[in-house]
């Protein structure tokens, strides 16, 4: 009896503590998680706009372009928060620096240059406000049809001639005239702004290029291609330029060469995912399956919701034996872009020893 009384109390000593432990437990881990959450408090705090620039560093240029656009969005709220007084002067420099390093990463970003016009407007600045408003439209045509787009180019040049009023006509505003004309089917009056605009690049290699574009425009196939073989020479990591290079060569000889000048531009631009996709295609087409096959993977880990690169990537795995694999990716492209399969690539030269990574 003795015997049983003590094991109860022993029982009841034990569950006390065993209670005990789990309520000190259970402290420690709120303690844990109240000081995370002051510390993350405090560097956002410190950070202000800049925490959404975590991770940036190393990412892909698209990723870290989006991450920059969305801090310039912070800052412009900030910035509109005034209400009735005075527009806050240092959020406002600090949205248009953010908006502009995002641009920097991907120039193809053109919400941005929607936000810059508001920027402009907002510190009184008119002619730089039309100027990124054209910009704006100038990239969203891009997704449109052909008689939209000549909607859209003679709408841009409309604003590039009001922001040419405004003061004295800018190397900028030209810029911007001459690819809105280019759009609009003007290819007269882009020849007339080019002229007079070549004076005043710094770049050489920026008048090569528009000058391949309106060779492009009258149908002057020899002329675009010169201009972008000289363009390349001078600047190789023409990003524009290399991938208009890639798209107009064919045959085992413009294969090679594209490959070429696609190396020579991922030595600047290593991160980008289309560089690399276009890269794959050309190895692949001059039956260098094993290069094509290291280059469209590293196009599918910075850009893995692209469905034309698993798809291309899946069809490289099956011509070098991963039929598994190339299942996977299969799957996940029709995932990412239910619809018919993109038409496959044709190998059309013979294999070449050549790498995806060589200079």
């Amino acid at each position: 009896m003795r015997n049983q009384e003590n094991d109860g109390s022993v029982s009841s000593a034990c569950n006390a503590l065993c209670g005990y432990r789990l309520q000190i437990e259970a402290a420690f881990l709120a303690c844990l998680f109240l000081a995370g959450g002051l510390t993350g408090l405090a560097a956002l705090l410190a950070w202000g706009p800049r925490w959404l620039l975590a991770g940036a560093a190393g990412g892909p240029p698209a990723a870290e372009a989006r991450r920059l656009f969305l801090a310039g969005e912070r800052a412009w709220r900030q910035a509109l928060g005034a209400g009735s007084k005075a527009p806050d002067a240092a959020a406002i420099a600090s949205a248009e620096s953010l908006f502009r390093t995002a641009l920097e990463c991907n120039p193809d970003l053109f919400p941005v240059h929607t936000r810059l016009a508001d920027l402009a407007e907002l510190q009184g600045k008119g002619a730089q406000a039309l100027l990124e408003r054209a910009r704006a439209v100038l990239g969203k045509a891009k997704a449109l049809n052909e008689p939209r787009r000549q909607e859209v180019g003679r709408y841009a040049l409309s604003l590039v001639e009001k922001a040419q009023t405004m003061g004295e006509p800018t190397a900028d505003l030209d810029c911007a005239g001459f690819e809105a004309a280019l759009l609009a089917g003007r290819a007269d009056l882009a020849a007339q702004i080019l002229a007079r605009l070549k004076p005043r690049l710094q770049d050489p290699a920026e008048a090569l290029w528009m000058e391949a574009q309106l060779a492009l425009t009258v149908g002057d196939h020899p002329a675009e291609m010169e201009a972008l073989r000289a363009c390349l020479a001078a600047n190789p990591g023409h990003r524009q330029a290399v991938v208009m290079l890639a798209f107009s060569l064919q045959g085992p000889e413009g294969n090679a060469e594209a490959a070429q000048a696609l190396r020579a531009a991922l030595q600047r631009h290593p991160q980008d995912a289309h560089l690399w996709h276009l890269l794959g295609q050309a190895l692949f087409k001059m039956g260098d399956l094993d290069g094509a096959g290291q280059a469209l993977e590293e196009a599918w880990r910075l850009a893995p919701y692209s469905s034309i690169v698993a798809h291309h990537l899946a069809q490289q795995q099956e011509m070098t034996g991963q039929p598994l694999r190339a299942r996977q990716l299969r799957q996940r492209a029709r995932e990412l872009a239910p619809g018919p399969d993109p038409p496959p690539l044709v190998v059309e030269g013979r294999r070449s020893s050549s790498g995806a990574k060589g200079s």
